[in-house]
């Protein structure tokens, strides 16, 4: 991803939203409405893959079918290190991706 070129700002001076009744109270003499407001919200963040160069962006495959960790490791250390696995790394350990 590019900061300079990936970084997208889809709707710029789109219309706004009124969320709740009691935002729709009047500034002036304009009423807050979608129809009067604007914002700059949104954000894209294009991180695709050039056309053609797929493999050049593909991710390592670790080897844990490979990699016996009681050669290094008593059962209770490994028991310790699984334990503190949280998130992705469940999935990393157990698929190697």
């Amino acid at each position: 991803m590019n900061p300079h070129t990936d970084i997208l700002n889809p709707i710029p001076g789109g219309r706004g939203q009124t969320f709740m009744p009691a935002e729709r109270m009047t500034a002036g003499d304009k009423e807050w409405t979608a129809s009067n407001t604007r914002f700059e919200g949104g954000m894209g963040i294009d991180c695709t893959v050039p056309y053609g160069y797929e493999s050049d962006f593909m991710r390592p495959v670790y080897a844990v079918d490979k990699v016996d960790l009681k050669k290094w490791f008593s059962d209770d250390q490994i028991a310790n290190g699984k334990d503190r696995m949280k998130g992705w790394v469940n999935s990393l350990a157990r698929t190697g991706r």
